[in-house]
């Protein structure tokens, strides 16, 4: 991938990780309409989210693959969750979350390709 190409990689990838951030924050102070799904769910989603992109910007894994990165990101949530169901991460365990955590990086992924793929056909104009 020519530097060219990794630079906007990069700042999606930064805008990511910025937007879970404020996702995360956004959860725990909202009181709207929802608010028991964003305090329960919302720190899943936007955190595996977060995750994604995370790893994006580490260049873990080194090949780049989008699908690769979706199966670390979602290991490592997951493995998370299962500490927390086993009572050695502080935390409530909800089989849920695991739904959730998921969904995080399922739209992740999703966004990461999709923007990927609509560089590379505006790129081969």
């Amino acid at each position: 991938m020519t530097e060219a190409r990794r630079a906007p990689d990069k700042v999606r990838d930064v805008a990511c990780v910025l937007l879970s951030v404020a996702l995360l924050l956004f959860a725990r102070r909202y009181d709207g309409p929802g608010s028991t799904f964003l305090h329960q769910h919302g720190a899943n989603l936007s955190f595996s989210f977060g995750a994604f992109y995370i790893l994006r910007l580490l260049r873990v894994p080194r090949s780049g693959r989008a699908w690769i990165t979706a199966l670390l990101a979602l290991a490592g949530v997951w493995l998370q969750e299962g500490l927390q169901a086993a009572g050695l991460y502080p935390g409530v365990f909800d089989p849920l979350d695991l739904l959730y955590d998921a969904g995080g990086v399922v739209l992740a992924w999703a966004l990461c390709v999709a923007t990927s793929r609509v560089r590379t056909s505006s790129l081969s104009r």
